[in-house]
């Protein structure tokens, strides 16, 4: 069987990913999650006809520079009024607090002067000056969100204003995240002669949750058959299985074959791309299998283009966002399969590739900040040549941002 174009394969993956869990939560818990039903304001906004200012409030008709008005009450920031406005008179009120009834106008403390209980006002009044009117904003029973909205802090803080309680959002999906391989040693253990530490597993467990996903848990596995079948078995309790390594066609990668003997039902392997031409995706009942291939780099773009995608569907988001940006050197590339290198963003809509040594150089992408997509084909690609790019550096590595 031919290789997968990466278009292809990524269209698979995402008719095949599970859509979003609905879980309902505290409107102030729900920061970052996707809305699947709309939210409706409880309250109007403002709640009661309210001052702007820290002023007097008073009935302007009648009213005139130089008008000196008697000071019957005061009212602070969340006090009633305790009666109307008696005519003629005057109320002194603090910014949000309720106006009494019959007023009509509050005049800013700087355009007035108090003294011996009453008020001078410095210039004329009109109707409606720093009065903020009940449901002027927005009306209980109004949509306040509509559902697909990814909800952020100041979203979080309008809900609460308007009173929403609950939210009905797509579930944060879960990982087990397993690094195979009898060569792998935990972080902070030295390696031994021939072994390397396990960078892989952390960097998935890192990007799963500054996707936003929960994590079920990491490790790495060695290359013995049961070691690794039990390991896959209680990996695919999560919604989601990540494994990297063991997903060739070495002597050691036993992980297809494992996977087939869990029940997962194979829907591609081997991806016409480099790095990462062995990715492995299937399912088991609601669960998303994940192979990525053992080198750092190829196992790194692997998460970029598929895990992300896999994720986001999960949590009702679109899948990450390309752009378009132009080359600013000549690059030859070799042709063959769609390749996958690091860059960095210049100037204006420009992009530099950056040199490495191959899908083992993870230190030659410590400074990138984008994914480029060479597509397949051309040997080489010119200076000024429009290519796709996916942003992952900043806010969390901003994968799709």
């Amino acid at each position: 069987m031919g290789l997968l174009p990466v278009e292809q394969a990524f269209a698979m993956l995402w008719e095949h990913t599970p859509g979003p869990d609905r879980e309902e939560l505290s409107w102030h818990q729900a920061l970052g999650r996707v809305l699947l039903e709309p939210a409706f304001s409880l309250l109007d906004d403002p709640a009661f006809d309210r001052s702007s200012m820290d002023g007097f409030s008073l009935q302007a008709a009648g009213t005139h520079e130089g008008s000196r008005l008697p000071v019957t009450a005061t009212i602070l920031a969340g006090q009633c009024p305790s009666r109307p406005l008696e005519s003629g008179g005057a109320v002194k009120v603090m910014t949000g607090a309720p106006i009494p009834a019959g007023s009509d106008a509050v005049v800013p403390v700087e355009d007035c002067r108090e003294s011996d209980g009453f008020v001078e006002l410095l210039r004329p009044v009109r109707p409606g000056e720093n009065v903020r009117y009940r449901g002027e904003n927005l009306r209980a029973g109004e949509a306040v969100f509509l559902s697909g909205r990814r909800l952020d802090a100041l979203d979080v803080a309008t809900g609460i204003a308007l009173g929403i309680e609950r939210a009905a959002v797509a579930g944060r999906p879960s990982a087990t995240v397993l690094a195979t391989g009898s060569e792998l040693v935990e972080p902070g253990s030295p390696p031994g002669p021939g072994q390397i530490p396990n960078s892989n597993g952390p960097m998935l467990a890192a990007l799963w949750q500054a996707w936003g996903g929960r994590l079920d848990g990491e490790a790495s596995v060695p290359d013995g058959e049961q070691e690794l079948e039990a390991a896959i078995q209680k990996g695919l309790e999560s919604d989601h299985l990540v494994l990297s390594g063991g997903v060739s066609v070495g002597e050691r990668d036993l992980v297809p074959e494992l996977l087939e003997r869990a029940g997962v039902r194979r829907i591609f392997h081997k991806v016409a791309m480099k790095p990462g031409k062995p990715i492995y995706f299937g399912r088991r009942g609601d669960t998303v299998v994940l192979g990525l291939p053992g080198n750092p780099v190829s196992s790194f773009v692997g998460a970029l283009l598929f895990l992300q995608a896999s994720l986001r569907k999960r949590m009702a988001l679109p899948p990450p966002a390309w752009r378009t940006r132009r080359l600013v050197e000549r690059h030859e590339s070799g042709g063959g399969r769609t390749r996958f290198e690091p860059a960095l963003l210049v100037d204006e809509g420009g992009v530099k590739l950056l040199p490495h040594k191959g899908s083992a150089d993870l230190p030659a992408w410590r400074g990138a900040e984008a994914l480029v997509e060479l597509p397949s084909g051309r040997a080489a690609f010119e200076a000024g040549s429009p290519l796709r790019v996916l942003l992952f550096r900043h806010a969390g590595r901003e994968a799709g941002a």
